[in-house]
């Protein structure tokens, strides 16, 4: 019943989110670039999305949130309890769930559960316009950086197309093993994600930016539109040897390719000290909290 999302599925898949969820697991391109991770299996029933993941091959899985229009009721919240009583003889944790979905459980009165909220796990959502124009004082350091890059650099805006694949995957190599030094886990796992989003680009509708410098890539971006109103960036890189392209990477992404949104999603810091204070400093409107539910008998 549960089987890897595949590219046949895609289209099923977006047509059940139907562009209607902000947080960052609740794409399609998500799903499908992550599953290796997380070891991740699906099933669809009833309009609705199911996924059951045992990323430490415990063969003990958890869940993730259902998706679908009819989520947020007792016969989807059921189907997972009886399918994990039936195969696992246990009840089912489910993570990285929205507040939307805990409080459908707490106040339906139907089940006994525990929760905890995930801060590592907050998804941070911008106001796209405000990243665009860098205004105001709480931007100023981010204007300079911008400027002062521009200034220096003899900078090129390119949108990826097929002919920039080998050249992207290479860039985003090196970028990795820097950062990765010796682990070579993290950096195999990474860059299969990033190979799989660039097999499918088109299929995942994907949109990849490139800041190039003397004909190299020094920085790139990788998002898509994940709501009428939201983009979300799944991946940023910048070059160890040109740091300050972030700011511009960011900004020309947005201002060329989703200024039409009103909000962007950068997803989660994973605790990382240095990621959090860097998505901090761009000022987020809000955040999309997560939690982990478990269910009691």
């Amino acid at each position: 019943m549960f089987d890897e999302l595949k590219k046949q599925n895609f289209d099923e898949f977006k047509t059940i989110l139907n562009s209607y969820y902000e947080n960052s697991e609740a794409s399609v391109a998500s799903m499908y670039i992550w599953q290796h991770y997380y070891n991740t299996k699906y099933c669809v029933k009833n309009n609705i999305i199911y996924s059951i993941y045992d990323m430490h091959g415990t063969i003990s899985p958890e869940a993730f949130m259902p998706y679908g229009a009819n989520r947020n009721s007792c016969e989807a919240t059921d189907f997972l309890i009886s399918y994990f009583e039936q195969n696992f003889n246990k009840y089912p944790k489910i993570n990285l769930a929205t507040e939307d979905y805990l409080q459908f459980l707490l106040n339906c009165g139907k089940y006994n559960i525990r929760y905890e909220e995930i801060r590592n796990s907050f998804d941070y959502v911008y106001n796209t316009k405000e990243l665009i124009d860098l205004s105001g004082r709480k931007y100023h350091a981010k204007k300079n950086n911008y400027n002062s890059f521009v200034k220096n650099h003899n900078i090129k805006y390119r949108r990826y197309d097929s002919d920039m694949h080998d050249k992207c995957i290479e860039f985003c190599s090196d970028v990795i093993k820097q950062r990765t030094k010796d682990n070579e886990k993290i950096y195999n796992s990474e860059m299969h994600s990033i190979e799989k989003a660039f097999e499918a680009y088109d299929l995942l509708n994907l949109i990849c930016s490139l800041i190039i410098v003397d004909d190299k890539i020094v920085a790139l971006s990788l998002g898509e539109k994940l709501t009428d109103n939201c983009a979300l960036i799944h991946i940023e890189k910048a070059s160890y040897d040109y740091r300050d392209a972030y700011p511009v990477i960011n900004r020309l992404t947005l201002q060329n390719e989703f200024s039409n949104l009103q909000y962007v999603n950068r997803e989660e810091d994973l605790g990382i000290p240095g990621l959090r204070k860097a998505k901090e400093s761009y000022h987020p409107c809000r955040m999309i909290k997560k939690y982990n539910i478990e269910f009691l008998k």
